[in-house]
Order: C-alpha cells, then sequence, then structure tokens
C-alpha cells in the first residue's frame, strides 16, 4: 500500500510535473481511462497550487482594486452620457439612467475608496460587493444592461483575491495551505485508482507512483538528516544519542504492491 504521507509543497509541485508526461506518454496499451482521469485531477491540483503559491498578494490586490475601480468608473460614464441638457431622454434611456443609479447605490454606497485598506480590511467591502452582485434586482439590471462580461470578469477577481487570503480573510498562506491540502487528496485518490486498476502490475504502479515515492523518500531522508544535526548540536559534538530511524512523516518507508486503499 502507498504511504500518502504528506509532502511538502515544493515536492508536490515536482511530482504533478513528472506526473504529466508519464500519462501522456503513448503506449501499446492506453492506461484505464479512471486512472488517467484521476492522474488529470492531480495535475489540476498541481496548477492550481503553483497559482496559489506563485501569485504575489500584493500583485492580486493591486489588479482586482483596477478592475473594481474600472467597473464603478463604467457605470458612472454610461449615466453620466445620458444627460439631458440638451436632448430630453426617451423612455429607454430614462430606464437605462435608472438601472445605472440603481447599480452605484447598490454596489458601490460609499464609493470605491476601501481599496486603500490593507487586505483583510478590503475583503469585507469586496464580500458585501460579491453578495450584492448576486441579489436579483441586481442580476436584472446588469443583464438588462448588458453588463454580464464586465461583472463576470470582475466576480471572476473577487474570487482570486478570496483565494489569495484564503477565501475567509485568514492570511495569504492559507491560500497556498488549502490548495495543498486539496493536491493531497487529488493524490491519494489517484494513488487508489492506480492500486485498483493495476494490482497486480507493479511495474505501471511504479511508473505512476513512483515520482510521489521518491519525493518521499528524500524529503524522510532530509528530515532525518536534520532531526541527527539537532540532536549532535544540542548534544555537544555529536556526543548524544541518535534519535533512531523512525521517520518524522508517519513511520516506515512505504511499499508498492500490496492491499489497495478504496478508490472512492
Amino acid at each position: 500500500m502507498l504511504d500518502t504521507a504528506h509532502l511538502e509543497v515544493d515536492r508536490q509541485i515536482n511530482v504533478g510535473n513528472a506526473l504529466g508526461p508519464i500519462l501522456a506518454a503513448l503506449r501499446p496499451t492506453p492506461l484505464q481511462s479512471t486512472t488517467v482521469t484521476r492522474g488529470d485531477a492531480v495535475i489540476a491540483a498541481t496548477l492550481a497550487l503553483l497559482n496559489a503559491r506563485g501569485t504575489p498578494p500584493k500583485l492580486v490586490d493591486q489588479a482586482t482594486d483596477s478592475v473594481v475601480t474600472a467597473f464603478d468608473r463604467t457605470l458612472d460614464t454610461r449615466e453620466q452620457m445620458l444627460r439631458d441638457t440638451l436632448v430630453p431622454l426617451g423612455p429607454q434611456q430614462l430606464e437605462a439612467l435608472g438601472r445605472l443609479r440603481f447599480l452605484r447605490a447598490r454596489l458601490f454606497p460609499t464609493g470605491t475608496t476601501f481599496i486603500r485598506l490593507p487586505m483583510e480590511l478590503e475583503w469585507r467591502h469586496l464580500t458585501e460587493l460579491k453578495t450584492h452582485l448576486e441579489d436579483d434586482e441586481v442580476v436584472a439590471a446588469i443583464e438588462a444592461l448588458g453588463l454580464q462580461p464586465e461583472v463576470e470578469h470582475v466576480s471572476a477577481h473577487l474570487e482570486r483575491y478570496g483565494r489569495a487570503l484564503g477565501q475567509d480573510g485568514g492570511g495569504a498562506g492559507r491560500a497556498t495551505e488549502l490548495a495543498s491540502t486539496a493536491w493531497h487528496e487529488a493524490f491519494r485518490r489517484f494513488a487508489a485508482q492506480v492500486l485498483a486498476d493495476y494490482g497486480d502490475d507493479l511495474a505501471t504502479q511504479r511508473e505512476l507512483l513512483g515520482p510521489y515515492e521518491a519525493q518521499l523518500v528524500q524529503q524522510r531522508v532530509l528530515a532525518r538528516a536534520q532531526r541527527r544535526a539537532r540532536a549532535a548540536e544540542a548534544a555537544g559534538a555529536g556526543g548524544g544519542k541518535d534519535e533512531g530511524g523512525k521517520d518524522e512523516e508517519h513511520g516506515p518507508p512505504s511499499k508498492l504492491g500490496s492491499a489497495a486503499p478504496a478508490a472512492g
């Protein structure tokens, strides 16, 4: 049974990068579709992990601020265009003007000065904006004005902003933690499927699960070396007793080819 102990984030990414070419390789007998589907989920989780780790929160903040303020200006510009100082507004123009004023009042009741706040505080205002964008009256006004593409773009930025803060404003590092947990769950399911589809085929098991196994072994070897170095330092020039060979990550090295976990 493959021991799916948690890997460090960099090692998770290494596994995902190695798995892509393995799944894409041409074979006389194609891989089982169930295995490929689970493997693709690991690749997707790797991309999500790279995205969560690789986008600096400051960049997310700046991009979202630009899009949100531009949307507010779009509403304002369309409202300013519907002036009646020279030409009276007709019924359609009056309806559009009413919808624009309604959207600005509902979505930006105090303007967009909140973009100057720290991310954790700004997120409260963006959460309110996200909620209002889902109101039935707001959705109807957006559709009537043909603003769906703009609103979808705003909503996508709000979602990325939330991810940068761990969805709940709990700190930028939380996003990477959540993506790492999701990656591990995706790989656990992949490993279970491989063992279910190739229970008697150790060569294919090793090919598909080998990158994970290699990273896990390297992680444990490094952890043991670090523990020994700490023990030696504490004992004074290595005079203390070695802490032994027990691994920091859930016991002994794993073995491929024994009983498979449920592929659920």
